[in-house]
């Protein structure tokens, strides 16, 4: 788990309202959808969402940003804004979507999270390096970490980003990762931990 120093911070913010509502848009987002986003910087995606969700639940480490997160959405019902890791929130225990722009340094840890949290989203979208999200869709063979969710998530490139749609400009080429927990699962849930255990020993004896 990494550790909120301020060092740690940076992000590489989507400074292209016209792309960013095209991609809420596009999305499985509805009316209905609470949706969290996790490092949501300055709110560029926070205010599209608030467009098309019911309820946004905005979750921001940076102090000043949070800040200016409140100052900007105060009075609005439909956000919720906290100042924290988004790896020490509780998830919700009901029905809920995310969509996000993490940071790069952090993808794994956030994504692992979503994909093992007892109650997981239901469609997860964030950005993430393409080199992550390549075993996970099929861009490149699979790993031990895409083959252990297979069973209960489908996964596709939702859209691949060039370096200036971002600031600063990345030194990775970015693409939006699409998570669908799937509806019929190939395994029940009370078959995860032996899944787990034999990708595990596959991998440890060389398959």
């Amino acid at each position: 788990m990494y550790k909120p120093e301020r060092k740690t911070l940076s992000q590489n913010f989507l400074h292209n309202q016209g792309l960013i509502a095209s991609l809420v848009h596009r999305s499985s987002m509805t009316a209905d959808d609470t949706v969290i986003e996790i490092g949501s910087g300055k709110g560029g995606i926070t205010e599209q969402l608030l467009g098309v969700a019911k309820k946004v639940i905005a979750i921001e480490l940076d102090t000043e940003h949070a800040q200016k997160l409140e100052a900007h959405f105060v009075g609005n019902p439909k956000v919720e804004i906290h100042q924290t890791d988004f790896l020490r929130y509780p998830l919700p225990r009901f029905p809920y979507k995310v969509f996000s722009n993490i940071p790069f340094s952090h993808e794994k840890e956030i994504v692992q999270k979503l994909l093992v949290a007892d109650n997981p989203p239901q469609d997860a979208y964030v950005i993430v390096d393409k080199r992550f999200a390549a075993p996970l869709t099929g861009m490149t063979k699979h790993n031990q970490n895409s083959l252990l969710h297979k069973p209960w998530f489908d996964f596709a490139v939702y859209h691949h980003f060039k370096r200036s749609d971002f600031a600063p400009v990345p030194d990775i080429e970015a693409v939006m990762l699409y998570i669908h927990q799937k509806e019929a699962p190939l395994l029940p849930i009370a078959a995860k931990r032996n899944w787990y255990a034999f990708v595990a020993m596959g991998f440890n004896q060389g398959r």
